[in-house]
């Protein structure tokens, strides 16, 4: 593959080669397709004026393979472990069709009630068919016939089996949950088209409906699932999900057909992407572009990246499905991943009894996702009116230090300040740079901060002292590993004498004489085999007993976020924290106030917690 870039106004051509590897699991089952390029070689007209610009030839090139040879995950096409395969095939120019790739899906698709039982592989390569169209950079379609089978693989994964073999397809009330309560049985399952509305003559909607029998006064009702693809405000490529019958049972549908049906994606799906796009919109072009920014110190001014757009495509639906490919994550920013993604400007859609099918240009999209482990530790207050900066712990600050700092093509960053060298765990942000990032999807939301103490004054809890969820099983985690550490050694000392004399007794009777080393080999294959019985027995009696109170003793070094009630619920209404067991109550002065429920009780039941003084 031949790809043109610029710096700084003067250009060359690169020479890559692509190819596309599937991975599999221990299994068997594909996990995993990368697309693996390789630098060969740079030429072009200008290319004695790139070379004076930049250093030698050679060490132009070897320091551009470091930044180029590598694979680019395809991960994201695999949730799930919904798929078999994925091929790759260049596709020559055909008439109106421009030169293309071509990459083919096959699904698992379940095929009878007993889980593992799937369809056979469909398609064949050799039969490819370029059908991109003049003018788009991407275009996709399902083979005919994928609907049915996509309706038949919806219920047949809904198949329950007893004890006794007997199978049942239960309609429960939550569907991610077998445990929860049968509402009814399904009967069947369909994935069609809806007729379009008039005067148009295609539909781009297609419909998940479920038969569903009850006992109740309606002995048979159905559950619509609507799909259609639509455009954001950035004219990117979406998918609109529109539910019927109740909100309880719908939202979690919902989500049993985004995450079951949908993440397998639309089925064997040829994704025509076009030689020039995969270059300059990123497959090719992000990977490239950043070696090169690298490599040289500036920023590419290549019309390339003049395609940039935000939007958010709904995570249940699979990124091949919506035209959306991921390139790369990248931690530019201390509290959330940026996911570099190629994704689609649609140029049309089409749905009808063969399927569906899509087809667009090609633009570098981004989506955020906040970082999980971003925890609340400290606050500074603003006297009267509370909080004024919240500081997060990031776990892994120290790791990542260096990307919060890089600049790239592409670079996603918010305002944050560290205001402690000797503490680079802590990210601070103002209230107002919270409340901001939470609506961006930048900053996670509604911590569970657990209520460990309480400050009193006049009878009256003035202050509540917490401490998040997360870092309360992270302590617990790590006592039960030191345990789990100190106890292996502890039984191990304790052993050693007996079972040196039982291995010597095993040598002596075989008539041999070992050396030191035979003997401490055999005893640790011995040890191996015995002692994680004898640790987890020990590590059961541990969290049974003494784990609670080292607990309690380990945790208030880390506890110090405090504040009052009223503004712990005005930073719980922001969405910014939750305190798990308590809600909030308004007494008659109309201030919010934490109890574990609203009730007509004024008992406060947070006076039952252990009692501290605040210290400035």
């Amino acid at each position: 593959m031949r790809v043109r870039i610029f710096i700084g106004g003067v250009s060359a051509d690169v020479y890559l080669t692509i190819k596309l590897v599937n991975k599999l699991d221990a299994d068997g089952i594909f996990s995993d397709a990368t697309l693996s390029l390789v630098l060969l070689d740079i030429q072009g007209a200008n290319e004695t004026s790139i070379l004076y610009l930049l250093t030698r030839r050679e060490e132009f090139l070897t320091r551009l393979r470091e930044e180029i040879d590598q694979e680019v995950t395809l991960s994201s096409l695999g949730v799930a472990k919904r798929l078999d395969a994925i091929q790759l095939l260049k596709l020559h120019a055909e008439g109106d069709h421009p030169a293309a790739y071509g990459i083919y899906i096959n699904l698992r698709l379940q095929d009878g009630d007993v889980p593992g039982t799937l369809r056979a592989a469909r398609g064949q390569i050799e039969d490819a068919v370029n059908f991109l169209p003049a003018g788009s950079d991407l275009a996709m379609a399902s083979r005919k016939g994928l609907f049915d089978d996509l309706a038949k693989d919806l219920f047949d994964r809904t198949a329950e089996i007893d004890a006794d073999g007997n199978v049942s397809h239960p309609f429960r009330e939550n569907f991610l949950d077998k445990g929860s309560k049968v509402i009814g049985s399904i009967k069947g399952v369909s994935v069609a088209p809806l007729p379009p509305p008039p005067p148009a003559v295609h539909s781009n909607i297609f419909r998940v409906r479920f038969e569903v029998e009850t006992d109740s006064v309606w002995p048979v009702f159905y559950v619509n699932i609507d799909l259609s693809p639509v455009v954001n405000d950035q004219g990117v490529l979406v998918w609109n999900l529109d539910a019927d019958y109740s909100t309880g049972v719908i939202a979690e549908l919902a989500a049993f057909v985004a995450i079951g049906l949908l993440t397998g994606g639309i089925g064997v799906l040829f994704v025509g992407v076009g030689l020039t796009s995969l270059v300059g919109f990123g497959l090719i072009g992000g990977t490239l572009a950043d070696a090169v920014t690298h490599t040289v110190g500036q920023e590419i001014l290549d019309s390339q990246y003049s395609g940039k757009v935000k939007g958010i495509v709904d995570a249940s639906l699979p990124e091949v499905l919506s035209g959306r490919i991921e390139l790369v994550r990248r931690r530019w920013d201390p509290l959330y991943t940026t996911i570099h993604d190629v994704a689609m400007r649609p140029d049309g859609a089409l749905v009808n009894d063969s399927g569906l099918a899509l087809w667009g240009r090609a633009v570098l999209d981004r989506r955020v996702e906040p970082l999980p482990h971003a925890v609340l530790r400290d606050k500074l207050i603003a006297a009267p009116d509370g909080p004024s900066h919240l500081l997060y712990r990031v776990r892994d600050a120290v790791q990542e230090a260096d990307s919060f700092s890089q600049l790239a093509p592409g670079t996603d960053r918010r305002n944050w300040i560290q205001p402690s060298a000797s503490q680079p765990t802590l990210i601070q942000l103002t209230l107002e740079q919270v409340v901001a990032r939470i609506a961006e999807g930048r900053l996670i939301k509604n911590i569970p901060m657990v209520a460990k103490q309480i400050e009193v004054t006049r009878n009256t809890v003035t202050s509540i002292m917490t401490l998040s969820a997360l870092e309360i099983a992270e302590k617990r985690g790590e006592l039960i590993a030191a345990f789990r550490q100190s106890e292996r050694a502890r039984l191990a000392a304790s052993l050693d004498s007996t079972l040196r004399e039982q291995v010597l007794r095993e040598f002596m009777i075989l008539g041999v004489t070992p050396t030191n080393a035979q003997v401490t080999q055999r005893m640790k294959t011995i040890l191996d085999a015995l002692l994680p019985r004898l640790v987890e027995a020990g590590v059961e009696v541990y969290t049974e007993g003494d784990l609670a109170h080292q607990l309690e003793l380990a945790l208030p070094a880390l506890m110090r976020f405090d504040l009052s009630p009223q503004s712990m619920a005005g930073l719980q209404l922001l969405n910014v924290l939750h305190l798990p067991g308590l809600v909030i109550v308004r007494r008659h002065s109309d201030n919010p106030y934490y109890r574990d429920q609203a009730d007509a009780e004024l008992d406060d039941n947070l006076k039952a917690l252990p009692r501290y003084r605040t210290t400035a």
